[in-house]
């Protein structure tokens, strides 16, 4: 959901580490001139991401939203599961600890997905119904 809120691409989604993230918990908002008990994430941009390749760049997001969807609990839920397949720093991993691809992503839960949808009759992919 982090990357997918932060307008990421597959290579910086499937490039990354946990240790990428800077994560500012809510009660330390006020030392990043956040007001109080505001958190937020911090995930660095690569090279290929911008204009001005010496500049780092790196995308904020909210530790929580307006809605009150709570980024930062689902980030440490998923950071406690991290070791219990394959020993690897990246955050998507095969079980053998290989990092996932894009075409990995698309073959072994994209795919399946959308078909699963589409089984069910889902109306907007109707018109791809061919395609996928």
């Amino acid at each position: 959901m982090l990357f997918w809120l932060g307008g990421l691409r597959s290579s910086e989604v499937f490039n990354g580490t946990w240790l990428d993230f800077r994560v500012y918990e809510p009660h330390c908002g006020p030392g990043i001139d956040l007001p109080a008990d505001c958190g937020a994430f911090f995930y660095p941009l690569g090279p290929e991401t911008k204009m001005d390749w010496v500049s780092q760049m790196e995308v904020l997001m909210a530790y929580k939203t307006l809605s009150g969807y709570f980024l930062g609990n689902w980030y440490h839920r998923a950071l406690s599961f991290r070791f219990l397949g394959a020993d690897s720093d990246n955050i998507f991993t095969q079980a053998d600890g290989t990092a996932w691809t894009s075409h990995f992503f698309r073959k072994h839960f994209l795919y399946p997905s959308l078909q699963g949808q589409q089984a069910v009759g889902d109306p907007s992919l109707r018109p791809f119904r061919d395609q996928i």
